[in-house]
């Protein structure tokens, strides 16, 4: 029995360690929740970055609860439903236990719950979700104005997603070896998204002029690239929405 046990485990350790060498990299994993919000009458962005700052001292009495987690508050500026939200609070965490910690502490609290009353906005929709990092921006400092790329995608026929990661990968390296300093994520959208999308392409910037200057830079620099070739036909991308705001926490 013992040797059949070894067998079975021989056999499972040699499938995985099969399967992740059919790649590349292993995705470096994070984990995003997004608020989507309109604001209460007479209220604007200015009174939500305020309440912010309540929380953070709200944060500070948890210990070390909420030190991994960075926040950046955004509004939709090309978008083809801007009457949907008036802002999205995107948190992001080193993983999904350092998440779901976090959840845990702003849900059993009593002061965080008379906290999130006093919020000067309702939300309508928030979404989990898990990030697999391409690449960094040139800066990810809390008071950074960003701005945030977002494109719907879907895998298509003999595509997956950790070949698309692959393929992705080598075209940011190379993009920033080349001096790009754009970021870049793909996100698993989870519990609370409502689309059909296989997973969102992000692009961002840690100012919002940087994203015009990468689009320049693909146009001249990267377009007809073998790296940038190599991803066409893999996916079909399109929805792209594009939102602007300040980082207010960062663990940088």
């Amino acid at each position: 029995m013992v040797r059949l046990l070894l067998t079975l485990c021989f056999i499972y350790s040699a499938q995985v360690i099969s399967q992740e060498s059919e790649y590349k990299y292993v995705p470096e994993r994070n984990t995003a929740e997004y608020y989507f919000g309109s604001f209460n009458k007479g209220k604007d962005i200015s009174d939500v970055a305020k309440w912010y700052g309540e929380f953070a001292k709200w944060a500070a009495t948890q210990g070390d609860v909420y030190d991994s987690m960075t926040v950046a508050l955004l509004q939709p500026y090309y978008h083809r439903d801007l009457a949907s939200h008036d802002f999205m609070w995107v948190s992001t965490w080193p993983d999904s236990a350092a998440q779901f910690k976090g959840l845990e502490a702003w849900t059993k609290d009593s002061k965080a719950n008379a906290l999130l009353a006093k919020l000067p906005a309702k939300n309508s929709q928030v979404v989990s979700t898990v990030q697999w990092a391409i690449s960094q921006p040139r800066s990810t400092d809390a008071g950074n104005f960003i701005l945030a790329q977002y494109n719907s995608c879907k895998l298509n026929e003999g595509t997956n997603l950790r070949t698309y990661y692959d393929a992705y990968v080598d075209f940011a390296k190379m993009a920033q070896e080349n001096g790009d300093v754009q970021g870049r994520k793909l996100i698993i959208p989870g519990p609370g998204y409502d689309g059909d999308a296989d997973f969102i392409r992000l692009v961002y910037t840690s100012a919002v002029s940087e994203r015009g200057e990468g689009i320049e830079f693909w146009r001249s620099e990267l377009r007809d690239t073998d790296e940038r070739l190599a991803l066409v036909g893999m996916a079909d991308c399109g929805n792209g929405s594009i939102y602007v705001g300040p980082v207010l926490r960062s663990p940088n």
